[in-house]
Formats: structure tokens, C-alpha cells, sequence
């Protein structure tokens, strides 16, 4: 039943999260950001679609996000309702500097 079982939400991000890195360049340039993207997964956890929804303004900051979510695929499997084989997941990537 969908009431036992855990959002995806914190899953997926935890997850992505092993994987961010800020670039260099970036860092050195002072650029920070927030892109965001789209992952459409299956139930098993394939990657089946990634797009920037909204860029960051830094290429380098977009890229950086696409280039994380390649590396985290396969995802761990979501609990998709019955009936449902793929879901899109729109996620931000905040990239942003320690003050």
C-alpha cells in the first residue's frame, strides 16, 4: 500500500547527493547556482530521460547537474503506483559557495 511505503523524494536526493561535484572552474570563478533538472526513471531505477529544466545561468554549473545525475544511474527503485511503469522527478542542484 502506498501509506507504508517512504517517500522517494529524500531517497533520490540522498542519493544524487553522493555523486554532486563542484567543478573547479566554478568555484574559481565564483559562480554559484542552482540548475534544475528532470530524471525520468522506470521501476527499476533506469535512467530513461535527463533534461535541464532550468539552467543556472553557468554552463558549467548546468553541466555539472546533468553530468551527476549520469554518473548516480541506476537510481535505487521507486515504488510507482499500480499500473505506472516511469515517473519524472524534477530536481534542483544548489551550487553554492561557503561565506
Amino acid at each position: 500500500p502506498a501509506a507504508s511505503t517512504p517517500p522517494y523524494a529524500p531517497v533520490l536526493l540522498a542519493w544524487l547527493g553522493r555523486y554532486r561535484d563542484y567543478p573547479r572552474a566554478a568555484r574559481l570563478r565564483r559562480q554559484e547556482g542552482m540548475p534544475r533538472i528532470a530524471l525520468t526513471l522506470d521501476s527499476s531505477g533506469r535512467l530513461l530521460a535527463l533534461t535541464l529544466t532550468e539552467s543556472s545561468g553557468f554552463a558549467l554549473l548546468d553541466e555539472a547537474a546533468l553530468d551527476m545525475a549520469r554518473r548516480a544511474a541506476p537510481f535505487p527503485p521507486p515504488q510507482f503506483p499500480r499500473g505506472t511503469d516511469r515517473a519524472t522527478f524534477i530536481v534542483p542542484v544548489q551550487f553554492a559557495l561557503q561565506r
